[in-house]
């Protein structure tokens, strides 16, 4: 289905900000995948809303303070009224929410169904969706409809095994030079006709770079403390080193929400495929 034009060739969708930026190229920025059903208008709004939510819990202390430091006791009071009617004012308008988390994130088409790229500025983008998964799993409180899970990316790459040997390579001198860890792979791939790209050789490997910094990393399937997380789209892979990602369910954040696991897990199966 085409957008509608509007008279100056624009379509009216993006007129009114409804349609997310294209980005023809990718750098090695710091990212968000999101996979959501379908409903993709709802699903960047939930997005923003929930980003917003929890951007405050991952900032640098120093920059919490510099926005909110006083030297003037006198003037604590107004300053404290002051944030309960920008928290009131807030909590009446969800637009607000979605206004302040553009200032920070930028929604980039994939050109794969149910897939968008959030690009994160300054901010740790596994630290972010880490605060998001384990608040859910505590209060079991499902915060999204459309929105079905939210994987943080730290690096980008062409989908060529080169490329994503080297850039896993980064990874691992930041995560696995210091201390032993228990690991997992976790390779997905959509919309790529690259056959040489296949599972069993991305895995073998990373695995194979891995044992280069030492044996007493160990492979589990089922609880590992980090998962090396490898997406393949189209013609880009992105690559992430994820704390507790199966523990949290691969970060499915309507399966960790949910007290039914296996009618949560039937009811992604389809989305996820």
């Amino acid at each position: 289905m085409s957008l509608q034009k509007a008279p100056d060739g624009v379509s009216v969708e993006k007129q009114r900000g409804t349609v997310p930026n294209k980005r023809t190229t990718f750098m090695n920025g710091e990212e968000l995948d999101i996979f959501c059903n379908g409903h993709e208008k709802d699903c960047i709004r939930e997005c923003y809303n929930i980003l917003n939510k929890y951007i405050e819990r991952i900032l640098p202390k120093g920059e919490k303070e510099s926005n909110n430091s006083s030297n003037d006791p006198l003037d604590e009071s107004k300053d404290i009224e002051a944030e309960l009617q920008d928290e009131i004012a807030a909590l009446k308008s969800d637009n607000k929410g979605v206004k302040r988390a553009e200032r920070l994130f930028q929604v980039i088409e994939s050109g794969a169904k149910n897939f968008l790229f959030i690009r994160a500025k300054d901010v740790d983008p596994v630290g972010l969706a880490s605060a998001i998964v384990q608040d859910i799993a505590e209060t079991k409180q499902m915060q999204t409809r459309h929105l079905i899970r939210l994987v943080p990316v730290e690096i980008t790459c062409k989908a060529y095994i080169d490329n994503i040997k080297k850039a896993c390579s980064e990874l691992l001198e930041k995560h696995f030079k210091d201390c032993a860890k228990s690991f997992s792979i976790i390779y997905n791939h959509r919309n790529n006709n690259n056959n040489s790209l296949s599972r069993d050789i991305v895995i073998s490997e990373i695995a194979n770079l891995v044992k280069e910094y030492g044996n007493d990393h160990v492979v589990d399937l089922t609880n590992a403390q980090v998962t090396i997380v490898v997406e393949v789209i189209k013609s880009i892979a992105l690559l992430a080193v994820v704390p507790k990602y199966l523990f949290y369910k691969k970060f499915n954040l309507h399966a960790i929400g949910s007290n039914n696991d296996t009618q949560s897990s039937e009811h992604n199966k389809e989305l996820m495929k």
